[in-house]
């Protein structure tokens, strides 16, 4: 094993010590961090204090997914003509996608009421147990050299699972999560595309890493498109859809302070770029309160209020 001097933060350091295992340690770096950096009662799913409940959660998640795939069963046995799609995405990308006459599955671990979840149990179960890996295994096991033989055998039961199906397309939100990653190597490793479909309004670009591991990239508007290329995104690669859900003109824009709604400072549970830090969460508080001030001077006295749906709110509630 290479003993590297030290590095900017704990994964360019495992990531240097181990370079034979690049590939799957790439997938696991959210993971890595996340074991490190996400804690802490401001968080709606904090690691360190709820084990139980994360096993309640995943079991749950993997009972869903079982009968997504009873209720799919059948789609085995169809021969499907025209481009097949493989999908992680949010909102309602797979039906759009559909209204163009691809056919859409979803990916299983992130399966959905009502959609084809195209897997036999077989290679079910095999998803199960590397995601049940990546969930609870402590940092010393998951960067494990067992660990990651174990995750790359899985890529090739992976791989023969897109073979089969004659998946022509990749869709994922954003290429942070582990299995985004994997899926995204699995189809690159086999000359197929991959898109990130945005999920969000703003631009997580973190020094221009993230949404960067993808063949394409699409965005809802023309700035997040702009200020992509401004931070060194290639913008052959970005395509404007325009919103999902949202396809509509303003013909009228009013201002009022009838109904208002404010958005929480979020705090990142894991940050990717190469400097690591923990953030202020004093300044979330500050932030409100500031709000609150300036809002009360303007004689508004109720508001509602949305933390990110990583956040909690009764922690919020506190202050």
């Amino acid at each position: 094993m290479i003993i590297p001097n030290a590095k900017e933060n704990l994964f360019e350091y495992i990531n240097a010590s181990n370079p034979e295992y690049e590939d799957i340690l790439e997938c696991l770096e959210y993971e890595i961090h996340n074991r490190v950096y996400y804690y802490g009662a401001h968080f709606k799913n904090e690691r360190e204090s709820k084990g139980f409940l994360r096993r309640i959660r995943f079991f749950y998640k993997h009972l869903r997914l079982f009968f997504y795939i009873l209720m799919s069963k059948n789609n085995l046995e169809k021969k499907f003509n025209g481009i097949r799609v493989l999908s992680a995405t949010t909102v309602n990308y797979d039906e759009m996608l559909e209204s163009e006459k691809l056919h859409v599955d979803r990916v299983p671990m992130f399966g959905r009421l009502g959609r084809p979840l195209n897997i036999s149990f077989k290679v079910y179960i095999a998803f199960l147990k590397v995601d049940y890996r990546v969930n609870f295994y402590s940092f010393y096991d998951l960067v494990s050299s067992e660990n990651v033989v174990f995750i790359r055998n899985f890529k090739k039961i992976f791989c023969d699972y897109i073979k089969l199906n004659n998946y022509q397309l990749l869709l994922v939100p954003e290429d942070l999560n582990f299995w985004h990653r994997l899926s995204i190597q699995a189809f690159e490793g086999l000359g197929i595309p991959s898109v990130c479909m945005a999920h969000g309004g703003t631009s997580m670009l973190y020094e221009g890493v993230a949404d960067s591991k993808v063949s394409h990239l699409t965005v809802w508007g023309a700035l997040q498109a702009q200020f992509h290329i401004e931070n060194n995104y290639n913008p052959k690669k970005i395509s404007i859809t325009g919103h999902p859900k949202y396809l509509f003109e303003h013909k009228k824009l009013k201002f009022s302070l009838d109904n208002i709604l404010v958005i929480a400072k979020s705090m990142a549970g894991v940050v990717l770029s190469k400097k690591k830090f923990i953030e202020d969460r004093g300044n979330s508080i500050m932030y409100l309160l500031m709000i609150e001030k300036a809002l009360k001077d303007l004689g508004i006295v109720s508001v509602s209020f949305r933390p990110h749906p990583s956040e909690s709110y009764a922690w919020y509630s506190k202050f």
